[in-house]
């Protein structure tokens, strides 16, 4: 799954550079594989880490043990001041 993300931008970039097309094409041949050289890792972390399932739940899981466990400590702090 890794090598057609990868791969697609060094295709295009094997491809030879269409110098002798008119000027549209060559600008948006150049904008096309700029953009993809640029964002290429934006688009594996994307693919691989943000929007995976198992990613996603483990993130999940953290925020709630850490609301959790800011909600534990200022109640105990709460119940702390009262005592005294």
């Amino acid at each position: 799954m890794l090598q057609p993300l990868l791969g697609i931008t060094n295709s295009l970039q094997m491809m030879a550079a269409p110098y002798d097309k008119n000027l549209t094409y060559f600008a948006l041949w150049s904008f096309i594989t700029t953009f993809l050289v640029s964002f290429q890792g934006f688009f594996a972390s994307l693919f691989y880490c943000f929007l995976n399932g198992e990613v996603n739940m483990t993130s999940f899981v953290w925020c709630l043990r850490y609301t959790k466990y800011i909600y534990v400590e200022e109640y105990s702090a709460k119940i702390a001041l009262n005592c005294i």
